[in-house]
């Protein structure tokens, strides 16, 4: 997965697309926000990305206002909610 922010060259990250069923199968403990919803796969529902804590860290230092900020996910835009 290509991950950019802020106009800096996309990097290439391990990561996967996931649907709402990854997390409300797996429960994994949301640090910030949270996870994907049944409504953020409606056809008009605008992209939507989670990030791992450590890709977090790695492109925000942690900072929580990265909530609701984009980054482009494989070339395209997405709200970061989680």
């Amino acid at each position: 997965v290509t991950v950019a922010f802020d106009d800096r060259t996309a990097t290439l990250v391990g990561g996967l697309v996931a649907d709402e069923g990854y997390f409300r199968v797996l429960s994994p403990r949301m640090h910030l926000g949270r996870p994907i919803l049944p409504d953020d796969e409606r056809d008009d529902a605008p992209p939507v990305a989670v990030l791992s804590y450590p890709l977090f860290l790695r492109l925000f230092g942690g900072d929580q206002s990265a909530l609701g900020r984009t980054v482009r996910v494989n070339g395209v835009t997405a709200h970061i909610i989680g």
